[in-house]
């Protein structure tokens, strides 16, 4: 992944242009580089984004070796791709921010941006007029912030014997119950379905009504990307029949449908219920008849003439390719070097449909004749199968999308970091949903993520949001838990979101929810920030 990481002298001089891999100094540098991490309540501490460099270190033989880095402006750098692993999202206020140095300094100062103020200038401005900036009061330990309703972002200028360096971090305001319920991101609807019904059109009516038209969402000319489960057959794999009722929603756009309809699942090539991973044509489908596999629902949309596909991810989850923009047409999975400190190393698909669309599934669809992505374009509509899970305790909405990442290439950390928040990493650095669709038709409460024609229960409800986490926490505790409390010795106790033990459901989804807040998205898990439609 391309980063921009380094930063500025606020009072002296900007560098603009300088290599977007200058951001070093994090991972592998020596142990006597000046490091600095920050922590926050219910936050562990977590990276600054370093800057201007200037150190100086005496060697063994009288001699001194001196070392300067150079960087952009802290205004350049982005937030979508950057700015999540160095965001405090405010939890409480005033809030104390804790300084972690690896090696303390022998003094350092503080300044601030408030976003609002530079948002529209250009970045030297901002940097060399102290109107755009102010000082902030620190103490030995770090600083105190009092939320404002305003995002800043804060840096940190710090001095050794060796010499001196600068660090940047994002901080957000509390967000408010009021705010969740003015946003599309923690209102969910609800419908009744079976999957072979209307339910799909009720739900995205019931949307329209209150203000979310999934005609604004999604585009006439757009390539719709749905991310399904099909790691396991029966009922552990997305109900054919209701992704049948989504294709039919998405082309029955009222500006008439141009674009192309993609459903992919990465398997991992391994596990599952034939041990291999993912298959789109199980014998044993999730759907009314038993008989419909996913492929089928695709081959019935071509023969209609439509642009529908499907894409097996397993197929090429062991092959580590290039971006488009690098010259790389291989299908397979881009995988940064660098892990994060939700211990996820990112990684994601790109690949070339058969009709011709070459789709990264972080930087969007690109275009060889312009050598260009077009990033809005492709939008994902995440449809997870709601169901119990053996290590996690749940897999939903956030869990689902370990369908996006390759196990096999990052030697099983994805799969390990869903623990540790690595879902909501993963969301925050590569692609957003622009709407989620649980499927419940059919929910497995016991023995996931498998889910048998005998051990499934048949609810027959669908529910949509473009709040993962919400989603996630309205499913589990009002379908979901309901049906495992009827198991004696199950996992309905585990899968308590409220808890906040390591390993349970509660735990890791908070940690995922931390990562989006950090991000800007403002999700919830407090049932009392959710308004639900149709229930």
């Amino acid at each position: 992944m391309k980063k921009i990481g380094l930063l500025v002298f606020v009072l002296m001089f900007v560098f603009v242009g300088c290599d977007n891999q200058d951001y070093a100094a994090e991972e592998g540098a020596e142990t006597d580089w000046p490091r600095l991490y920050i922590s926050a309540p219910m936050y562990e501490p977590r990276r600054t984004i370093q800057g201007v460099t200037n150190w100086t270190v005496l060697n063994e033989d009288g001699t001194s070796t001196g070392t300067r880095t150079d960087s952009p402006h802290p205004l350049q750098i982005s937030r979508e791709n950057f700015w999540p692993d160095a965001t405090i999202s405010l939890r409480s206020t005033p809030s104390e921010i804790e300084f972690h140095f690896n090696t303390p300094p022998q003094s350092f100062s503080v300044v601030r941006w408030n976003e609002s103020h530079v948002e529209n200038l250009g970045t030297q401005a901002a940097g060399e007029s102290a109107q755009y900036y102010e000082s902030v009061e620190a103490s030995a330990n770090g600083i105190t912030v009092v939320d404002d309703g305003y995002s800043y972002i804060y840096e940190v200028r710090a001095t050794w014997e060796e010499g001196v360096s600068y660090f940047a971090f994002r901080v957000i305001p509390l967000p408010t119950a009021g705010a969740f319920h003015e946003t599309p991101a923690s209102t969910i609807f609800v419908e009744d379905s079976n999957g072979l019904d209307d339910g799909v059109l009720r739900l995205l009516a019931s949307m329209a009504e209150h203000g979310y038209d999934f005609y604004e969402i999604i585009g006439a000319n757009d390539v719709v990307l749905l991310q399904i489960n099909v790691q396991w057959a029966e009922r552990g794999g997305t109900n054919t029949d209701l992704i049948a009722r989504v294709i039919e929603a998405i082309l029955a756009h009222p500006d008439g449908f141009t674009g192309e309809i993609i459903i992919a699942d990465n398997g991992q090539a391994q596990f599952g219920s034939a041990g291999r991973g993912g298959d789109l044509d199980w014998r044993q489908p999730n759907s009314a008849c038993r008989q419909q596999s996913t492929l089928d629902v695709i081959r019935n949309f071509q023969a209609e003439g439509y642009r529908v596909t499907g894409v097996l991810w397993d197929e090429f989850t062991t092959v580590r390719v290039a971006e488009f923009s690098d010259g790389d047409y291989t299908d397979g999975f881009f995988v940064e070097d660098e892990i994060r400190h939700t211990g996820l190393e990112i990684s994601y698909p790109k690949f070339t449909t058969e009709f011709g669309t070459h789709v990264s599934f972080r930087e969007g669809i690109w275009d060889s004749e312009t050598a260009t992505y077009d990033h809005d374009r492709l939008k994902v509509i995440n449809i997870p199968v709601l169901k119990s899970h053996m290590l996690f305790q749940q897999t939903g909405a956030v869990k689902g999308y370990m369908g996006v990442v390759s196990d096999r290439l990052t030697q099983r950390r994805s799969h390990n970091s869903v623990g540790t928040g690595g879902m909501g990493t993963l969301m925050v650095y590569t692609r957003m949903p622009v709407l989620n669709i649980m499927d419940m038709i059919w929910v497995g409460p016991d023995r996931g993520p498998a889910s048998s024609y005998v051990s499934a229960v048949e609810v027959n409800m669908i529910a949509a949001s473009t709040d993962p986490v919400a989603l996630d926490v309205w499913t589990t505790v009002h379908v979901l838990i309901p049906e495992a409390e009827q198991i004696p010795g199950g996992r309905a106790a585990a899968m308590n979101p409220a808890l906040d033990e390591p390993g349970i459901f509660g735990h890791w989804l908070r940690l995922s929810l931390n990562e989006m807040l950090a991000a800007g998205y403002n999700f919830t898990m407090d049932e009392n920030e959710m308004l639900v439609v149709g229930r």
